[in-house]
């Protein structure tokens, strides 16, 4: 639990992350269109959705995700060259890898 924790920390440390995960929530939540809209957002071959709770979860879900990819990406792209120019790839790469059990 404490371990859980510690990267929850970690992770929220950078603001980049925080952002990152704001924004994915807020654009997932504006893909689901009002209800008096009668406006259709997701297709899955010849069936559309009923405008209802597990309709709208499941759209947020995958717009989240897209979105949630896009920003991840920006997140992590220098990441390897960075670690490349600072060395700590090859310092990675030599430590031992141990089991948790």
């Amino acid at each position: 639990m404490l371990r859980r924790i510690g990267i929850a920390q970690a992770l929220l440390a950078d603001p980049r992350v925080v952002i990152v995960n704001e924004l994915t929530t807020g654009l997932g939540y504006l893909a689901a269109a009002a209800a008096d809209t009668h406006g259709v957002v997701m297709y899955i071959g010849p069936y559309r959705g009923i405008y209802n709770s597990p309709y709208i979860g499941t759209l947020i879900a995958f717009a989240s995700a897209l979105w949630l990819t896009l920003g991840g990406f920006y997140v992590v792209r220098n990441s390897i060259a960075r670690d490349r120019s600072t060395g700590v790839g090859q310092l990675i790469a030599a430590t031992p890898v141990r089991t948790g059990s």
